[in-house]
């Protein structure tokens, strides 16, 4: 990597780091009520797209904000073949994890809360906009639309998605300390832990296929991360207290089979299936 680009990693992991944690620190320290404490996770949250945006369209090139936001709002980059594979991906992740927990349980889950939600015009908009808010439009115009692309230019798509991997998994830990959040109610250290761990750097993999196969869309990843979130929070609140471990247990071991699939049939050079001609 040359210092340039090194630079210009290293600048937006500071300012993404530092302003996210200063908030959430707050949010951790002041003890608010609910509905303030909540927006302190949500403008923390937001930082990678904010240092994101500024550090891609601070300069003095129109082309190049063209291209950023064009890539931010495009259908037509991502196509109708790669939009089904977002839309279905963790839908299939969550079916075969569902069909495992089945046959060892004897039984699937009862999915009351997702059928409560999906018939509930106000509960599934209330859903709908903080699973769009919650990662998806907070955290994609930073991690992929800025740092993924530096990584790339100096090391293979899986390397990128994996060093991503670890930056995205760390800049999470404050929030493991802050009440209200799914993380604070899987425990930092406990086996749901490391199992999120695990799923950080899955996902940081499948996002790289889905933008690296899309022309480099951030809506691609913004939509992979949108969907991928809204199936975990809808399916995986319906698994039973005392079966949530193995549930996730189940489901981190299909995601790293569908990593290993990706990875062997697109390549960890780039996780494009080139034509043979091309190799």
């Amino acid at each position: 990597m040359n210092m340039g680009e090194l630079k210009s990693l290293r600048k937006f992991l500071i300012l993404t780091y530092s302003a996210s944690w200063v908030v959430w620190f707050c949010a951790m320290s002041l003890n608010l009520p609910d509905v303030p404490n909540g927006i302190l996770i949500l403008l923390g949250a937001f930082m990678p797209s904010i240092m994101g945006t500024i550090l891609s369209t601070h300069k003095k090139n129109d082309e190049l904000k063209r291209d950023f936001w064009h890539r931010v709002v495009s259908f037509k980059r991502i196509g109708s073949r790669w939009f089904l594979l977002i839309v279905g991906f963790f839908a299939v992740n969550w079916i075969v994890t569902i069909l495992i927990y089945g046959i060892v349980e004897d039984g699937l889950p009862e999915f009351t809360n997702t059928i409560h939600i999906l018939t509930n015009p106000v509960a599934i908009v209330g859903f709908t906009i903080i699973q769009i808010l919650g990662g998806p439009l907070a955290e994609e115009l930073g991690w992929r639309g800025y740092a993924l692309d530096i990584l790339q230019q100096n090391w293979s798509a899986l390397t990128s998605s994996l060093i991503l991997g670890l930056f995205w998994s760390v800049w999470h830990l404050p929030l493991f300390f802050v009440k209200n959040t799914s993380q604070i109610s899987m425990g930092f250290g406990t086996t749901l832990f490391w199992l999120w761990v695990v799923g950080v750097f899955s996902t940081s993999v499948f996002i790289t296929w889905i933008y690296n196969n899309t022309n480099r869309s951030i809506l691609g990843a913004i939509l992979i991360h949108l969907i991928g979130n809204y199936i975990n929070a809808l399916i995986g609140s319906d698994v039973p207290a005392d079966k949530v471990v193995f549930g996730n247990i189940v489901y981190t071991m299909v995601s790293l089979v569908l990593v290993t699939l990706i990875v062997m049939f697109f390549g960890p050079k780039n996780l494009i299936r080139l034509p043979k001609g091309n190799i």
